[in-house]
């Protein structure tokens, strides 16, 4: 990394802490404010787009603590949405998005979404509310537009649809639709709902979030479990991956994008928990961090130990570094893959790809 290149990467990070000073709480306008004047300097920054991801999924994990809980999160939103658009541009939407929910300031609207939280699943919940409120069906809708940017029924589709997602998340219920608000012969609907809004089947919504522990075999029979008619393929092969990293926001986005890309994904944050994990799981692959920061076991060790681990049947190794004098010898003996950062997700994924081959 070049010394100017350093001192871009030191600013933008200096801006990202001021825009979380600023941004939260959530609050209107002050919060819009910010993120139109951050996202303003990021499209200035002339900065390999590594280096901008790793700011912005640092901000957007912190938002994640303090957005409710949605599924998905602010950082999956991030990641699975790589192709759609630029980072600045994903990130305003995402960050956006969050505003709207999160600083609401008309009565009758905040009665209307506290209502609404509760009773998602009952038939005729529009015409309840507007009753209930005291208020037109048009009173209710044009109150729940200005603060949400929603319609009433546009809302309380939403909030049906993210309920659906945890369900499938938490849950091994195949008629979703019908817990979350949607008739007995609505399936096809449902479906066709959760695609617009997440882009993905219900199965395959379930089938990536699903935990890292499953067999291949179970990811398969519930990637087909059927939450609808149009229900997802499996994918071709489940590659087991193991990852290493101290680093929380790098462990948390390369999950998330390896697990989008089919692939059933173990974390630890040092040596020792990644051999719990790797006697676990019995990984495909192993991506491990060079320089991890804890005492102890660094990521060639840590490989090395694996190898001693599984004598008879060793895992590909992917070693991500940030030095360029790895010894060659070492990576030889243990048949690692190197990347050398700064390295993107996609890099990582066709990494983790290759080594399988």
């Amino acid at each position: 990394m070049t010394d100017v290149s350093k001192v871009l990467l030191f600013e933008l990070a200096v801006r990202a802490h001021r825009f979380l000073l600023r941004v939260l709480p959530f609050r209107q306008p002050e919060s819009q404010t910010a993120v139109g004047e951050f996202i303003e300097y990021v499209d200035t920054v002339s900065l390999p787009t590594p280096f901008v991801d790793a700011v912005l999924l640092r901000c957007l994990a912190t938002l994640d603590r303090r957005s409710g809980g949605r599924l998905p999160t602010l950082v999956d939103r991030y990641v699975s949405h790589h192709r759609v658009s630029g980072c600045a541009t994903r990130f305003r939407t995402i960050v956006e998005d969050v505003l709207k929910y999160g600083a609401i300031a008309d009565p009758l609207a905040a009665r209307a979404i506290a209502s609404i939280d509760i009773r998602y699943a009952e038939a005729k919940l529009e015409t309840w509310l507007a009753q209930e409120l005291n208020v037109t069906a048009r009173q209710l809708s044009d109150a729940l537009k200005k603060t949400t940017g929603a319609t009433t029924t546009e809302y309380i589709k939403n909030v049906r649809l993210m309920r659906a997602a945890r369900l499938l998340v938490e849950t091994n219920e195949s008629k979703i639709w019908l817990k979350v608000g949607y008739g007995a012969r609505s399936d096809s609907n449902f479906v066709h709902d959760f695609r617009n809004h997440f882009g993905i089947t219900p199965s395959e919504y379930r089938r990536r979030s699903l935990p890292s522990t499953l067999t291949p075999a179970v990811l398969q029979h519930l990637g087909t479990g059927g939450c609808g008619p149009a229900a997802a393929k499996p994918v071709k092969r489940a590659v087991r991956v193991l990852i290493i990293d101290d680093d929380v926001t790098s462990i948390v986005a390369t999950a998330t994008f390896l697990r989008a890309n089919g692939h059933i994904v173990a974390c630890a944050s040092n040596g020792e928990d990644g051999l719990r994990e790797a006697a676990s799981l019995t990984p495909d692959v192993v991506v491990a961090e060079h320089r991890l920061a804890a005492e102890g076991m660094n990521g060639i060790d840590c490989l090395y130990a694996l190898q001693r681990q599984r004598r008879g049947r060793p895992s590909a190794s992917v070693l991500v570094t940030a030095d360029w004098e790895v010894g060659e010898g070492q990576l030889r003996e243990l048949r690692a893959l190197v990347m050398h950062k700064p390295c993107d997700l996609e890099q990582i994924a066709k990494s983790v790809d290759y080594a399988c081959s």
